[in-house]
């Protein structure tokens, strides 16, 4: 909505009636802020969904999709809200490096976890997918809602990539899957982040644990022949990152993130896996696909 017809909205509540605000967004990498309106208003936000991985032989299994958060919210003409959405996370690439996980605006909160890396001697150069960003609504400065998002799914080895070897992203409030060979990430909790998936037998590989906001690290590949971990989605607390596989096992494919966990105000309604969609899996294609974005809206009631 332009300033112009906030103004206007303004002008029409100046003789003593409600301000009402009717705006919607999708990701920027910045903050979108309102003030100056008043009312009840019905406010939703969903977080983004995490990114698919792959291998050079193509794609396998599909990531987690992002939360939604809705509620009613009464606001006063001296509020301010601020919205930071979430990016979906990156699909995996045909190189050594994962990608960085799905952004959410200034002030380095609410990332996903990024994919793991593969060894340089890995002929078959195939990562995971990142987490996605989650969706946050802060009310005067202080974070009111979040909107969890989904973790990223395994990369693969040199073999014929599929969505039964590797292991899938978790949804919002889910865990992500075992690969073959390599231990899912946990899902974020009301009150702590998500364990990483545990080392592989060779005992390396392990993915990070997610923290307050941010969804931890997929594992790194040790060898070749082994596909890497995929990022934790962000959150209240993040997701955990999953584990590689193990380059001595083969095929080895890497475990998917766990989803973020969301905070749902008193009231208000949470649904896991309706916001952004996971990363679907890219067939033959390389590399993955990227998780949707967040998304927030505002109307009145």
């Amino acid at each position: 909505m332009s300033t112009i017809a906030r103004n206007l909205q303004k002008a029409a509540g100046a003789g003593g009636g409600d301000i009402p605000l009717t705006a919607s967004g999708g990701y920027t990498g910045a903050e979108v802020s309102f003030t100056g309106f008043s009312g009840d208003h019905t406010v939703t936000i969903k977080g983004a969904g995490g990114g698919s991985g792959c291998s050079e032989n193509g794609g396998g299994a599909s990531a987690g999709s992002g939360a939604q958060v809705t509620g009613t919210l009464t606001i006063a003409v001296s509020d301010t809200l601020a919205f930071y959405v979430g990016e979906g996370g990156k699909g995996g690439l045909s190189g050594l490096t994962g990608p960085s996980g799905g952004d959410s605006g200034p002030g380095g909160g609410n990332s996903g976890g990024s994919a793991g890396n593969t060894a340089a001697n890995n002929f078959r150069n195939g990562t995971a997918g990142s987490g996605g960003g989650a969706t946050t609504l802060e009310l005067n400065g202080t974070v009111y809602a979040v909107a969890a998002a989904g973790g990223g799914s395994g990369g693969g080895d040199q073999g014929a990539f599929n969505a039964t070897n590797s292991g899938a992203g978790g949804a919002s409030g889910s865990d992500g899957v075992d690969g073959d060979h390599g231990n899912a990430g946990l899902a974020g909790a009301a009150n702590t982040g998500g364990a990483g998936g545990t080392a592989n037998e060779a005992g390396v590989g392990a993915g990070g644990a997610g923290t307050r906001y941010n969804g931890g690290t997929g594992g790194n590949t040790p060898g070749i022949n082994a596909g890497s971990g995929g990022g934790g989605g962000a959150g209240h607390y993040g997701g955990g990152g999953g584990a590689s596989g193990d380059s001595g096992k083969t095929p080895s494919y890497g475990a998917g993130g766990g989803g973020g966990s969301s905070l749902t105000p008193s009231g208000w309604t949470l649904t896991n896996g309706a916001g952004g969609a996971g990363g679907a899996s890219p067939g033959s294609a390389v590399p993955g696909e990227d998780g949707g974005d967040g998304s927030f809206s505002v109307a009145p009631v």
